[in-house]
């Protein structure tokens, strides 16, 4: 084939391509919805409360696996379209944890800093802290002062609503937090075709918690630097799994401590590490 008409073909074909993705992105399967007529099967009460609130003026709309709820409809399409991106690639990761859910998740989009902190403030068991939440199968989220911010935000919490999809039991809280913390900043950046460095997020080791501190939380700090460094001792511990580590190991340590296994006895079996030592020696030896 001539080289000119050879180029001009694949120059094409990459369009065509690029064409076809971006339509993907841009129809979430948005559909309006008329209030009252949406699946509420796993809204729990502490949501349907802030639903019937009249404080809020809520539209609602349907994605493919998540109904919207917001006031801005701009800003929701956004998180439509974002949520469904993220949504197929944590799913993608882990095949043998399917979401045998037939009913939707819920996303409600609070659309300034005033809503947010009387959310938190009527919410029982809310951390003051926090910027955004979920609980059970519902996803609070306060809208950020960009789209960057968001979309780091609701891949985080993404993380969390669709593994309430695909685990049956719980999973150890600096796990889910630490799943959350890595896809939060990984998955915008993917979604935007932008390249990150992974190696640059495995940096202050001054600011790591002992492994064996992170293996007994039940509950997070109440300091709210020590919840800073939680957050990073977590997102550093599963960045070391996942990078040193074919992916498929994760999908069974979240299969095994779902299942009630000890940590030390599934780190020990799946990763070889034989105890929380072990792992602080190698996570020193990537974070600097």
């Amino acid at each position: 084939m001539n080289g000119a008409v050879k180029g001009r073909t694949s120059s094409l074909a990459a369009g065509i391509f690029i064409l076809t993705v971006m339509a993907a992105l841009a129809q979430p399967g948005w559909r309006d919805l008329e209030p009252g007529t949406f699946d509420q099967t796993l809204v729990h009460d502490a949501a349907r409360t802030v639903l019937q609130s009249d404080r809020y003026r809520w539209r609602h709309a349907a994605s493919d696996h998540f109904i919207h709820h917001f006031e801005r409809q701009m800003f929701a399409v956004k998180v439509a379209r974002m949520g469904e991106f993220f949504y197929q690639r944590i799913t993608g990761d882990f095949p043998g944890l399917p979401d045998s859910l037939s009913a939707p998740s819920h996303i409600l989009v609070f659309r300034d800093e005033k809503d947010w902190a009387d959310f938190l403030g009527s919410y029982p068991g809310a951390p003051e802290w926090s910027g955004s939440m979920v609980a059970g199968h519902v996803l609070f989220l306060a809208q950020q002062q960009s789209i960057s911010d968001s979309g780091d935000v609701l891949a985080h919490e993404m993380t969390h609503l669709v593994l309430n999809r695909l685990i049956q039991g719980r999973i150890p809280l600096w796990l889910n937090e630490g799943l959350a913390e890595w896809y939060g900043m990984t998955l915008y950046a993917e979604f935007k075709g932008i390249k990150r460095s992974l190696s640059s997020e495995f940096r202050g080791e001054d600011d790591l918690l002992p492994v064996s501190v992170m293996w007994d939380a039940r509950t997070y700090p109440e300091d709210p630097l020590m919840v800073r460094r939680f957050y990073h001792t977590a997102k550093c511990m599963v960045g070391l799994f996942l990078t040193e580590f074919p992916r498929e190991r994760m999908e069974q340590l979240i299969a095994a401590l779902s299942a009630g296994q000890p940590v030390q006895d599934a780190v020990a079996s799946i990763y070889e590490w034989q105890d929380a030592e072990a792992v602080e020696q190698a996570l020193r030896k990537r974070v600097r």
